[in-house]
Parts: C-alpha cells; sequence; structure tokens
C-alpha cells in the first residue's frame, strides 16, 4: 500500500515522462519522510527546452560555527531519474545572497559537487537523495552558499 506522500508524488507525476516513476516516487517520498521541509510540486525547468519536472523546494539544516541556518533549495528531478542526476538550486530569500565565488554554487545558483558529477551510469546504485541531500549539508556547513544580505537605507 502506497503513503500518502506516495499518493501524492505520483498525482504529481502521472502525466510526466518519467522513465522510472516507481523509482522516482518511492525516492522522492523516502527523502520527504527526513526533510518535512520540502514540499512537492511541479515547475517547469528551462534546460535548455522547457520541461514540467517533478521539484522539491524548500530548506535543509546546517550547522555553521555552532548555529544552525536553513539553506533554500530547489531540486529538480529528471526524467531520466535515476539514471540522470537531479539538477539542485540554491534559491536564496530576498533577505540572502549567494556567496561570490562559492566552490560548489554558481552565481545562478546551480549547485556544483562531486556527488552529484560521479553520478550517471550505473552510478546512480550508489547515489540517492537522501546521499545528496546529506553530502550538501556537510559542505555547506564547511561553507555556507549563503549570506544575509545588507539592509538598506538606514
Amino acid at each position: 500500500m502506497r503513503s500518502a506522500i506516495e499518493e501524492n508524488i505520483n498525482s504529481l507525476t502521472s502525466s510526466l515522462p518519467y522513465t522510472n516513476a516507481p523509482y522516482a516516487t518511492s525516492s522522492v517520498a523516502s527523502l520527504l519522510s527526513q526533510y518535512r521541509s520540502l514540499i512537492p510540486s511541479t515547475t517547469t525547468l528551462y534546460t535548455p527546452s522547457p520541461q514540467s519536472l517533478l521539484t522539491l523546494s524548500g530548506t535543509i539544516p546546517i550547522t555553521y560555527r555552532g548555529s544552525t541556518y536553513n539553506i533554500p533549495i530547489d531540486l529538480y528531478i529528471p526524467y531520466a531519474f535515476p539514471t540522470t542526476p537531479p539538477r539542485v538550486y540554491v534559491r536564496p530569500t530576498r533577505d540572502m545572497s549567494i556567496k561570490p565565488n562559492h566552490r560548489h554554487v554558481d552565481s545562478e545558483g546551480l549547485i556544483y559537487m562531486p556527488y552529484l558529477s560521479s553520478w550517471g551510469g550505473d552510478t546512480y546504485r550508489q547515489r540517492n537523495l537522501e546521499g545528496l541531500v546529506k553530502e550538501m549539508r556537510n559542505i555547506f556547513s564547511q561553507e555556507p552558499p549563503v549570506y544575509a544580505s545588507p539592509k538598506g537605507g538606514a
């Protein structure tokens, strides 16, 4: 029997051309059970042509210098998942800015890291969404990808 989370994900993806929809659904449901701040939806991503993809939007917690911070992300699940890695962006709020020259995040917020770049072919068997988020949390706890934007005017 499917969980309510899986039913919700299935309703979002039922009309989309996922090559392995059951695997994508169970992978996303597993991640959502651990990170309740992530909300599933479908969003159009231009890669370069527009694709309506299952998207997880929300925050992941990190600990930096003894304090907990929530890093806003959008995680896009491609149609060929799990053989193709997710595409993940840091999405700063209006009170945040992306740290310039971050080693793992470009100026548009796209996340680059070995866990993603080595994902492909059969390596997806050793790669999963939980491992991806864990690795992002580890990297961002060492070097946060965003900072509070300076307050203007006063």
